[in-house]
């Protein structure tokens, strides 16, 4: 949509539509206009402005989510809560700890459980930067850390959500490496990891993961590289 059909749209409408086209014409993005986000089965309310979860990430969710019948699963950087209470909603048989390292996101993160009916003895939010506070170990981990690098061009909506949920030092590397390096001591025997990464670290993830992890990488609906499957390599 440019300017010229936001201010087609602007012309005869109450003072409040107008507030929104011109804050949509300034960039701010139209999820948080709205509130919510559709995401895969679930409904994710935005009302605390956490990270708007991207069609990337629902899309490499769907095509795995049936694969997650039971255990305990890990939802690291949770942000909205929403590759977790997706997994809730389809499989009543898992368990979810949600993490993160923001107060917004676990308030978030609880409303939208709310919201989507998901049974309290399911899940447990913890409030936790990377695996502080997180206790036992698990039979999936899910991964969407901040991976844009500080100095990377991105676009206007992108400026207006928490910068701590996007951004990671080292080319986007810092978080990852940090995150890759403690994920082993959490992960059952026969355990998998799923973390999505930016379409550039193909290469840096593969060069970090040598040692401890068999991957299988995976493009989104983009063809771009966007996610990986890890386990724990048996010596």
């Amino acid at each position: 949509m440019n300017k010229n059909d936001l201010r087609f749209l602007q012309k005869d409408k109450p003072n409040y539509t107008k507030k929104d086209i011109e804050l949509l014409e300034s960039g701010y993005p139209l999820a948080y206009i709205i509130g919510y986000v559709d995401f895969l089965n679930s409904k994710i309310k935005l009302n605390h402005k956490v990270l708007i979860p991207r069609p990337e990430t629902e899309y490499w969710v769907s095509t795995l989510i049936s694969d997650i019948k039971s255990g305990r699963v890990l939802d690291v950087f949770c942000g909205s809560g929403c590759i977790g209470i997706s997994l809730l909603y389809e499989n009543p048989n898992i368990h979810v700890t949600f993490s993160d390292i923001d107060k917004n996101a676990i308030l978030q993160t609880r409303e939208n459980l709310i919201e989507n009916k998901i049974d309290t003895k399911k899940y447990d939010v913890i409030k936790s930067n990377l695996f502080k506070n997180i206790n036992g170990k698990f039979d999936y981990i899910f991964a969407n850390p901040p991976y844009v690098g500080i100095s990377d061009v991105v676009g206007e909506e992108i400026k207006h959500e928490p910068k701590h949920a996007i951004y990671s030092e080292n080319d986007g590397m810092y978080l990852i490496e940090k995150f890759l390096d403690k994920a082993k001591d959490y992960l059952n025997e026969n355990g998998i990891i799923y973390m999505e990464f930016g379409s550039n670290q193909k290469r840096g993830i593969a060069e970090l993961i040598n040692s401890n992890y068999s991957a299988i990488f995976s493009r989104d609906q983009y063809n771009k590289d966007r996610y990986v499957k890890l386990s724990q390599k048996v010596f």
